[in-house]
């Protein structure tokens, strides 16, 4: 993750390696399955505010960014609007492991997960250093095979809202 006075960029890639229940009797000689991910984000605060570099979380030691504080805090005399932000995200996260060929039914402990891939498009809109608007519109993707190995994914679009405060 890094910014660029009021532009912010993040990716990651993330890695699961599960291990299977030896006392379930059915997986006992199933291999353990692996899943893997991704995400590349960025986004732009219209109104010229920057994110923060905090070194640490408070809720996981972690390093992170800061919302912005908007420099004018929003007010009901129509003068003072807050904090405007524009985002973008790809996703793509693979929860298939040796899934087969379609139209077969796969074995050996396999998983059929799927493959999800999200287009998200956002608006973000800080009242005050506390309290966030989130506006979001995804275009979702899922490609998944059943277990006798026919498609049975789909893809739809979904318009989220979302009211947050932090301290």
């Amino acid at each position: 993750a890094g910014n660029r006075r009021n532009v912010y960029v993040a990716g990651e890639f993330f890695h699961y390696a599960l291990e299977r229940d030896s006392g379930c009797g059915v997986c006992v000689s199933a291999p353990n399955p692996n899943f893997s991910g991704w995400y590349l984000m960025a986004s732009w605060i219209l109104t010229g505010e920057t994110k923060t570099y905090l070194p640490y979380a408070l809720n996981n030691n972690m390093a992170t960014f800061a919302n912005p504080r908007p420099n004018a805090p929003f007010a009901f005399d129509g003068k003072h609007w807050g904090a405007w932000e524009i985002a973008a995200r790809y996703s793509d996260l693979d929860l298939d492991w040796r899934a087969g060929t379609p139209g077969a039914a796969c074995g050996g402990g396999c998983v059929r997960g799927g493959e999800q891939r999200i287009w998200t498009l956002g608006l973000n809109w800080y009242l005050n250093a506390n309290v966030r608007m989130l506006f979001d519109y995804m275009h979702v993707d899922v490609n998944r095979l059943n277990a006798p190995g026919q498609q049975i994914g789909q893809a739809f679009n979904v318009l989220g809202t979302r009211l947050q405060f932090t301290n």
